[in-house]
């Protein structure tokens, strides 16, 4: 792939990685939920859950040593130690998470986990996770609605050169059992893919995704 595409990614995961939010979050939840009292998810969210809901969610996440220290510094922000006994029970008390549409929809997307203390989240994290059902590499299969297919471009970008295209009703492969996801300013994904051509695909807006669907689908 090119050499942008290899900054880009880094600054991608810099900038995912990094969204680690070292101040309160107010919100006009419960004490004990941040759901609310109305309980509707937010808008391309999934709804909160409790900690230990993550066991049997089929999702993982934490692919990299700043994933993993990410992870530390909420703990540190949280509890004020990290990896202890004491550290491990309060997250599993206080931790609730949620996940984006993208993983329901492409089969890779961002979890947001944080500590919820005292009716407000202290602190959040969002990373990369996809969902482990899929097996090792998400197959997407092109929409019949795209009529003239999916053209697959060298860069995340319509400004740059056409490699080809993949038909409606063909499948695309990713690159690797997390797909590499570029979201534009205007909430417009792209998704680098292995084949039938290596290269990106504009997969549709965020949270809808509207040009593919999974092959299980």
């Amino acid at each position: 792939m090119r050499m942008s595409n290899i900054v880009k990614t880094s600054l991608l995961s810099l900038t995912i990685y990094s969204l680690i939010n070292l101040f309160s979050i107010k919100t006009q939840a419960e004490i004990g939920d941040p759901n609310g009292s109305n309980n509707q998810p937010q808008t391309g969210w999934t709804l909160w859950q409790r900690w230990d809901k993550l066991t049997d969610a089929n999702i993982d996440f934490g692919f990299s040593n700043m994933d993993l220290g990410a992870g530390l510094e909420l703990q540190q922000l949280c509890f004020g130690e990290v990896d202890t006994p004491n550290a491990e029970k309060k997250q599993q008390e206080t931790y609730w998470w949620r996940l984006d549409n993208d993983i329901n929809q492409i089969g890779s997307g961002n979890i947001q986990y944080g500590c919820w203390i005292n009716g407000q989240f202290k602190g959040t994290n969002t990373v990369t996770a996809y969902n482990t059902s899929l097996g090792t590499v998400p197959c997407l299969r092109v929409n019949s609605s795209v009529k003239n297919g999916l053209i697959i471009y060298e860069d995340s970008t319509t400004n740059s050169r056409h490699l080809g295209i993949v038909k409606s009703g063909q499948i695309v492969q990713g690159e690797s059992f997390s797909l590499m996801i570029f979201t534009t300013n205007d909430n417009l994904n792209w998704v680098a893919i292995k084949s039938p051509q290596e290269g990106w695909i504009l997969t549709g807006k965020t949270g809808i995704n509207e040009n593919v669907s999974l092959c299980k689908n």
